[in-house]
């Protein structure tokens, strides 16, 4: 949705408050410098004369622009960050715009600009990740390739690469002996890479140039993290640097830029038009038949984190049925069309509570029969990292995400249908069954064209006994450290929760190198603060202005760094979740707080002094139980209850 700006409204948020918003370990970046610039970009394909004349042409009309980013550590504390921020913004869109119209012929074939970008420059901005000043690539279609960009002309859909410009204070690559505060640039430059994945969710990997001080490197982001080529002083080599913002602007195609080949605009649709897009999807190969799906409008669900399983949904059709596609990675040791690291596996037809998937499978690259995985994409073996392949389930019923709830009646229906669906499966304990946003749906009574049937208000999707491999225990067996988001994925791909829908109890296990095992209570808790992201998601969206609700949803929902995110796990069941609870209906807040005693009860975190704060004084529910584990039953008597005192009301 697109959230309303004024001129009145206040400067962008500070970029201290998101330094934090993903974070890496060293291991999470990757140093290439060949396969960065030789194989992936391969600037060579600019030619030497073209570049011996644009550096020449750039030096003798532009040299003040490029002395002043050289100066730049003496401007930082004559103008300070905001001011010098914008001057150095505006003198690198003039340098780049230069290098892209340089000798330019008309019949090129691909037409993009730089525009320096920040929240108010986009006509579909979403209030539900941050935003900030950037120099974005903006691809342009054949009939605006002239149009000069402004406020609210460009849609976040159209952004293909991006350059981000650091301060005196502000460092790339910070694992190098560097303090914590020079990981600013890093946290600013992934969190703007994921934004482009969320805004183009067939992209396999986005492209970024940062440049701090008077260096640059080139940066790939992809869902094992970055690979990065060497950094490089800007005015020394400025040849390379016209070598690459040339190959992003003018020659790359988008397939070079990291769209998936497997994935095209439908005929007649571009990135520009008003409404969101439709996409044909092809599984790929060549000998084998290859499927084809045609999505119809936005994704219902995109994951918003850089790494991770980088999952979409996007309505489909499958034959004359509703349905839904799902896309995203999994860990190549698993199996592809069944227990695979998190994702969907199919279940049996005609079960209250569960839904169906009708195909899956590997997506394979269109012209072989190899699987699509992060080592093809980078075209470089990855080191002491798990591998990942692209995978595609096609799920029915047609659902639409919890948060979509039209009612409060229809939220907890289709919650409680989900929970009774798991309830019925058996042998929970020996199933890896990741319970996630993207796994609870509620029945669509639109594009399906009937009420929901009894028991399927809503309903999950994952594995079951008969269609999953080889039970799994869920050990949490990783050497962890607070900051490093790769071996949070490494939890995460070994067992299917992602770091914000871990278990308390798993989440303390991870930090202190423990072992534990997944039980059905845990699954009880993940379900639970499933349902605290649905009203968090849910409460920005009605109220996008409203920043202590967009700081839970970011410090709790987004957050990778395991220490934080107990902590703010800790807090939420002691009254930090009560600006949340201020949007929501009195049934509904009182839920919530129930359920939050409820977590804090099993984990036994909460202090006998802090308990009372939890129970309900004149509440239509009972006190939430003193220290034991979450059992199925519980939840869905609680969840009955709110549900009969919504239909009454």
């Amino acid at each position: 949705m697109s959230v309303p700006y004024s001129e009145s409204d206040s400067d962008l948020e500070s970029l201290d408050d998101y330094s934090d918003y993903e974070t890496y370990s060293e291991d999470c970046l990757s140093i290439g410098d060949d396969v960065v610039l030789n194989k992936i970009l391969r600037i060579s394909r600019v030619s030497d004369s073209f570049v011996r004349r644009c550096v020449t042409k750039l030096r003798e009309d532009y040299g003040q622009c490029i002395s002043e980013i050289e100066e730049e550590p003496g401007l930082f504390f004559r103008k300070g960050r905001k001011d010098l921020e914008a001057s150095l913004y505006c003198d690198m869109e003039t340098i780049c715009q230069f290098i892209v119209d340089y000798e330019s012929q008309e019949d090129v074939q691909y037409h993009r600009q730089f525009h320096v970008t920040d929240p108010r420059s986009f006509e579909d901005e979403d209030p539900l990740l941050p935003s900030f000043q950037v120099l974005s690539l903006v691809e342009m279609d054949s009939e605006n390739k002239s149009k000069k960009l402004s406020r609210r002309s460009i849609y976040r859909r159209q952004l293909v690469s991006f350059l981000m410009l650091g301060t005196a204070k502000e460092q790339p690559h910070p694992f190098y002996g560097r303090s914590v505060d020079d990981a600013m640039l890093d946290a600013k430059a992934v969190a703007y890479a994921s934004r482009i994945l969320y805004s183009r969710p067939f992209l396999l990997y986005v492209i970024g140039v940062i440049l701090d001080k008077t260096s640059f490197s080139v940066t790939v982001f992809d869902r094992a993290g970055m690979l990065s080529s060497e950094r490089r002083a800007f005015s020394a080599n400025l040849d390379v640097f016209v070598r690459v913002i040339r190959r992003l602007s003018r020659d790359m195609s988008l397939v070079d830029l990291g769209h998936n080949p497997n994935m095209y605009l439908s005929p007649g649709h571009t990135y520009r038009q008003t409404a969101y897009p439709s996409f044909v999807v092809e599984t790929g190969g060549v000998s084998s038949e290859c499927q084809r799906f045609l999505t119809e409008g936005k994704p219902i669900f995109i994951s918003m984190s850089l790494m991770g399983r980088g999952a979409s949904v996007w309505n489909i059709c499958y034959g004359e049925q509703p349905a839904m596609l799902v896309v995203a990675w999994r860990m190549e040791s698993t199996t592809g069309n069944s227990g695979s690291g998190g994702l969907l596996s199919s279940f049996q037809p005609s079960q209250p509570g569960r839904g169906t998937c009708m195909v899956a499978g590997d997506f394979l690259w269109p012209d072989h029969d190899l699987p699509q995985d992060i080592e093809s994409v980078r075209k470089c073996k990855l080191k002491d990292k798990n591998n990942l392949v692209l995978h595609y389930l096609v799920i029915t019923p047609a659902g639409k995400m919890l948060w979509d709830a039209n009612s409060d009646v229809e939220l907890v229906s289709g919650l409680l249908a989900a929970i009774q669906g798991y309830i019925a499966m058996p042998n929970k304990d020996t199933i890896s069954l990741g319970i996630l946003p993207d796994t609870i749906y509620l029945w669509d009574e639109h594009r399906n064209g009937t009420p929901a049937p009894p028991g399927m208000e809503g309903y999950i999707v994952g594995p079951d006994t008969e269609s999953s491999s080889e039970p799994v225990d869920s050990l949490v067996t990783t050497q962890m450290q607070s900051t490093m988001e790769c071996n949070i994925t490494s939890l995460m791909r070994g067992s299917p929760f992602e770091a914000p829908f871990l278990p308390y109890n798993i989440l303390r296990a991870a930090l202190n190198s423990k072992i534990i095992v997944r039980t059905e209570h845990h699954d009880m808790e993940s379900f639970l603060l499933v349902f605290f992201y649905a009203l968090t998601r849910r409460a920005l969206i009605q109220h996008p202005k409203n920043e202590r609700v967009r700081e839970i949803f970011h410090d709790v929902f987004l957050c990778t760094d395991l220490s934080k995110l107990r902590w703010e796990r800790k807090a939420l069941w002691v009254g930090a979740f009560a600006p949340v609870q201020r949007c929501l209906s009195e049934e509904l807040a009182a839920l919530a707080c129930f359920l939050a005693g409820v977590m804090s009860a099993q984990n036994e975190v909460v202090d006998d002094e802090l308990r009372p704060l939890l129970n309900f004084k004149g509440s239509k529910f009972s006190s939430p139980p003193e220290s034991v584990p979450i059992k199925c039953e519980l939840v869905e008597d609680i969840f009955m209850q709110v549900k009969d005192v919504l239909v009454s009301s």
